[in-house]
């Protein structure tokens, strides 16, 4: 069995298998042969994508493996160092070892905490609570 390309036009435009089988005489003489061709192109398309999967998979596999292991992150403002010493903010770090996009928000305490003494925030919470001065 054989592989070759079926080039038409100058152009490769899928590949073929080829199998020959000898016909022998009583003396065990090849007299001819028996062959035929098979199209495998979309096999071996199938093998090439198989084989463009499992290198991303395991791009992905060792990018999640890096994220399993001990980060040193700054204890103050949560940089983290890279493998080259470089501090990164710690969404950039992720993303890029992850893919993972972020989106920022504030939680309910960070909110207070940011705006609770604002008359705007205060009168946007009673309103928001149900405890509008009216009520």
């Amino acid at each position: 069995m054989d592989e070759v390309p079926l080039i038409l036009g100058g152009k490769e435009v899928g590949v073929l298998e080829l199998f020959s089988f000898p016909i022998l005489d009583e003396n065990g003489n090849v007299t001819g042969a028996v062959e035929y061709v098979r199209d495998i192109t979309t096999r071996k398309n199938a093998e090439k994508e198989k084989e463009k999967l499992i290198e991303k998979l395991q791009t992905a596999l060792n990018e999640v493996k890096q994220l399993q292991e001990l980060l040193p992150i700054c204890a103050n403002c949560k940089k983290i160092r890279d493998e080259k010493g470089y501090w990164n903010q710690l969404e950039s770090y992720i993303s890029s070892h992850s893919g993972a996009q972020f989106s920022h928000g504030l939680c309910d305490l960070c909110r207070d905490d940011l705006y609770g003494e604002e008359d705007w925030y205060i009168e946007a919470k009673k309103q928001k609570d149900g405890k509008g001065e009216d009520t």
